[in-house]
């Protein structure tokens, strides 16, 4: 019986890790491209997309997106972690 349980616990794990890599499988295929990623304390920050994997992304020539403000420009390349991320968005 435990056995059983630890051979299903094994499988859905396989599946929910395999369909969370799928999810990002397209957003892989848009890098180089600009993006606009969402998160989840209700910043956007706009950047070309040079990596994305089920770890997060990373954009460069990046700027933060205000509500009423101007955008900011950001330094460097900005690593936002996927448990951040609400939403991408590929104009």
């Amino acid at each position: 019986m435990v056995v059983a349980l630890v051979l299903i616990s094994v499988a859905l794990s396989a599946t929910v890790t395999a369909a969370f890599v799928q999810h990002w499988g397209w957003l892989r295929r848009r890098t180089k491209r600009r993006v606009l990623v969402h998160t989840v304390d209700d910043l956007s920050i706009a950047g070309v997309l040079m990596w994305a994997g089920r770890e997060g992304v990373v954009l460069t020539m990046s700027t933060m997106r205000g509500d009423d403000s101007e955008d900011v420009e950001l330094a460097g390349d900005q690593w936002i972690s996927a448990d951040r991320i609400r939403f991408v968005q590929v104009p």
